[in-house]
């Protein structure tokens, strides 16, 4: 053994050192050398039952000779004062990487990455154990330190594949459950720094950072007939009502603590309450692991772990199961943009700007404290498109939320949410009914951008944080007139076109701010007026889902007609929903602070029309004032219709009226 090598294995700066660690040909024997520093003696013992001491070389080197070829083997390795382990030698192995992987990794088109990066446990030559690989081509020296090792850095470090800047060990008897991380030793010098593994499918959670070893691939799915089922629905005529959840905060457990619920506990209430409430869907707050409870989860720390506030990996799975069992689609909020910049995560990974920008000007985003990807670096987009891969084939998840179209450089995804909308309604409702005149056009203006893309009307966790209220604070007037005005907005948003989501607690008409560490306010459902919200959105969610005009032809301008579009004076709107085959509804929303009886308003069809929803029901804690329950036209030409209607529109009221046959 060179000098040269002999130090390079010693400083562990060495790229391969397989090439002088494990067994070797030697002539007519095999020769096999150790690298334990502080250990007192090692004694090689064959799996056949021979053994021979090996010699002490110094500098925590061990060697010796043996006749012959050698099988599998151990150490017993002798430390002063008496310890004694039995332990298999990484350096006996052979590369668990091709260069076919590694080709693939480089030039960003690796189907399956987390395959091959990461810690999997394996039999690799017969023997149980973890293959562990890492990409950090600006590193001098990488090695995999955990519970195994004492997490000491200078017994397993790593090979380096070639030119590919990614490093690999087998370390025999290493499995499931056990904590580790990688020690980079940075190429300019410097002390070595641990990282978590950015393919760890595990964590140890906050406020620990370490990975966990953890297999794929073990849970067994039971949603079958939701997958099938999933793959024949039409994408843009069904209907979409998305619950968006927060999961540390939606309910808590207060007789244990106040803790959060498990991901298990999470599965079968939730499942029981959206299917109960009439959701289609729900959107989980980013579930990946993130070490900052106050970023609800977008300054993601492991891409490929889920949180393990709630429990295990396969306890999220299962709660997706359960949902999926229940016809619950998932939605997962996915934050590819930027990360944060916690010494043990993916920042300044391998000692330089590994997977972001080197220039901050690109590189860093000032409002949030966070580094930005290099999105043009092909292993950082391989990294990031895998993951997106890798939630929807591993946990099931049926969408992610982020980007636009390919050909607006986006990653194809399907809907959007409509911000436009959500700002001109919210400008809207929270304005003083007395000065609506003067803003009638915040709920007329979305409708000439309505089909240039396919929408989803967001009234989300953002809106209800960082002082901007709650839903029902924003709205104007005394506790009347906000429960008035919230009916009134969720009905008009039930009743436009697009897919909604709402996030948890709106239904309630919780007074205060969402507040991820504390649970959302289920005692207001025994309060009349917070109860009839919430018994307004449950029965919105069924008639949107029940009535094809109300979701088939969201994303088409023959499914909408402006009834009434332009009485600013006296806050009124009415339009008609329509769908081939399937009745008409039309959404008569009087949306000032006082009643105007007989009311006309010109509609396509003659006949008897049906009330179907009134925000002023007293099923709804309204008064109950809309009349006639089943109006019938007259033959009074209106609005460039041969009928009208006849109506009586209490204040700060909107009314669902279905048509008696076709329309449109």
């Amino acid at each position: 053994m060179s000098e040269p090598a002999l130090e390079a294995i010693v400083s562990l700066r060495h790229p391969e050192p397989h090439q002088l660690l494990g067994a070797h040909p030697d002539g007519d024997g095999t020769r096999v050398r150790a690298f334990r520093p502080e250990a007192e003696g090692i004694t090689l013992l064959a799996d056949d039952g021979r053994s021979w001491p090996m010699k002490a070389l110094g500098r925590g080197l061990f060697e010796v000779r043996v006749p012959g070829t050698l099988g599998p083997y151990h150490f017993q390795v002798r430390y002063p004062g008496g310890p004694t382990f039995v332990l298999g030698d990484p350096y006996r192995f052979w590369p668990t990487l091709g260069e076919q992987d590694t080709y693939y990794l480089n030039t960003g088109r690796h189907d399956r990455p987390w395959e091959k990066l990461g810690a999997h446990p394996m039999l690799h030559g017969g023997t149980a154990g973890t293959a562990f690989a890492v990409w950090a081509p600006a590193a001098a020296g990488v090695s995999v330190v955990g519970d195994f090792n004492g997490w000491d850095g200078r017994l397993n470090p790593m090979r380096r594949m070639g030119t590919s800047g990614v490093w690999e060990l087998f370390v025999p008897e290493v499995g499931e459950g056990q904590r580790y991380k990688f020690e980079i030793r940075p190429r300019g010098g410097g002390p070595p720094f641990l990282k978590a593994d950015p393919f760890a499918f595990r964590t140890e959670g906050p406020p620990g950072t370490a990975s966990v070893v953890h297999p794929l691939d073990r849970y067994r799915w039971h949603d079958q007939a939701w997958i099938a089922a999933r793959a024949e629905a039409p994408m843009f005529t069904t209907p979409m009502a998305i619950y968006e959840v927060h999961l540390g905060s939606w309910r808590r457990v207060p007789e244990d603590g106040d803790r959060p619920l498990t991901y298990r506990e999470i599965g079968v209430q939730l499942a029981a309450y959206v299917k109960e409430m009439g959701f289609t869907h729900v959107e989980l707050l980013p579930v990946a692991e993130f070490p900052f409870g106050g970023s609800w989860g977008y300054q993601v720390g492991n891409y490929y772990a889920p949180t393990a506030r709630y429990g295990h990996p396969d306890d999220l799975r299962d709660l997706i199961d359960h949902l999926h069992q229940e016809g619950i689609g998932v939605l997962v909020d996915w934050v590819p943009g930027h990360f944060p910049r916690d010494v043990w995560g993916l920042s300044r990974f391998d000692g330089t700007a590994l997977y972001e920008h080197a220039d901050p000007r690109q590189g860093e985003q000032p409002d949030w404290g966070t580094y930005v990807f290099n999105f043009g670096r092909n292993e950082v987009r391989n990294f990031l498109v895998a993951n997106a891969h890798f939630w929807v084939e591993q946990y099931h998840v049926d969408g992610l939320r982020v980007t636009g179209p390919v050909a607006e450089g986006g990653l194809g995804f399907t809907l959007k949410w409509n911000m436009g909308w959500m700002h001109d309604t919210l400008k809207y409702f929270a304005t003083d009914p007395l000065f609506r005149a003067g803003h009638h056009n915040k709920l007329t203006f979305g409708l000439l951008y309505a089909y240039s893309e396919h929408f989803i009307l967001p009234l989300s966790h953002d809106e209800v944080v960082h002082m901007k209220h709650s839903l029902y604070g924003r709205m104007p007037g005394g506790p009347e007139q906000k429960f008035q005005n919230l009916r009134s907005l969720l009905a008009w948003m039930w009743a436009h076109p697009g897919r909604k989501l709402l996030f948890m607690g709106g239904e309630l008409a919780q007074p205060g701010e969402w507040n991820h560490d504390r649970s959302l306010d289920w005692h207001l459902l025994a309060e009349p007026g917070h109860a009839g919200v919430h018994a307004l959105v449950r029965a919105a969610n069924r008639l949107y889902t029940a009535e094809q005009a109300l979701h088939a032809r969201d994303d088409f301008p023959d499914g909408f007609r402006w009834l009434q579009a332009d009485s600013a004076s006296v806050n009124v709107y009415a339009f008609l929903r329509s769908a081939p085959e399937a009745r008409s509804v039309a959404c008569i929303a009087n949306l000032a602070d006082r009643a105007w009886s007989g009311y006309r308003i010109g509609v396509p069809l003659p006949g008897e029309w049906s009330r179907i929803l009134d925000t002023d029901d007293v099923t709804f804690a309204g008064r109950g004032r809309t009349a006639p329950e089943r109006p019938v036209t007259e033959a009074v030409a209106w609005d460039g219709f041969a009928q009208s209607l006849l109506l009586d529109l209490p204040p700060l009221t909107v009314q669902w009226l279905a048509a008696p046959e076709s329309v449109l």
